[in-house]
């Protein structure tokens, strides 16, 4: 608001201070807007997995997984699956599996072969189609996916695990370069994680490790 002022002039009627007021109500709702628009776009664009480095992960590799399917309820363990052996990966997001499978409810050793795809980012993010997954769920096979990551060096081995999947299992994999794993096996540093992780899994001994 205005007012005349003797001399015929206009000026505003609106003190120093309620003109600030103004000013941060004004910057605020534009701030609000700017967010608001922000907020939109956002949730407007879907997310991809990069996998532009899925080609740095390429040949055979030792692959061991765990898998178990616990009680809602009591969290007991009502069911185990493992398997172990050759896993190649092709360079171009596609793995082959070949090796051996444990069920507890079968006690006995199969053999298993299973093929699924695989990507790696560039900043070592991987995602692989969960091998056990296909073997329990041949109808969905490749629908549920581990999310790990690669070691910087090589990369010569792999860690992944499925995260909030729908069906209430619980799975761990490790993977490292077949080249490397005779080494490893007679390492004294493969002795001491194997007497730890079995040492750990005591409480669980129903798990076919």
């Amino acid at each position: 608001m205005y007012e005349r002022t003797r001399n015929g002039g206009l000026r505003s009627r609106v003190k120093s201070g309620e003109m600030i007021t103004v000013n941060c109500k004004s910057w605020m709702k534009l701030g609000l807007a700017i967010v608001l628009s922000g907020a939109v776009n956002i949730s407007g664009t879907a997310q991809t997995f990069d996998s532009s480095a899925t080609g740095t992960v390429k040949g055979a590799y030792f692959v061991r997984q765990v898998l178990t399917i616990p009680d809602a309820n009591t969290s007991a363990i009502l069911r185990a699956v493992s398997l172990i052996g050759t896993m190649t990966f092709d360079g171009a997001g596609n793995y082959s599996f070949t090796g051996q499978l444990m069920d507890s409810q079968s006690g006995n050793a199969q053999a298993f072969s299973t093929t699924g795809g695989y990507a790696v980012s560039a900043n070592g993010f991987f995602q692989v189609a969960n091998p056990i997954h296909n073997f329990l769920f041949p109808n969905s096979a490749g629908s549920d996916i581990e999310f790990g990551a690669v070691g910087a060096l090589g990369p010569v081995a792999i860690v992944a695990s499925s995260t909030e999947n729908s069906n209430g299992y619980n799975d761990v994999s490790s993977t490292a370069r077949l080249a490397l794993w005779g080494r490893w096996r007679s390492s004294p540093a493969r002795r001491k994680l194997q007497t730890a992780t079995m040492t750990s899994l005591l409480p669980y001994r129903q798990v076919p490790v």
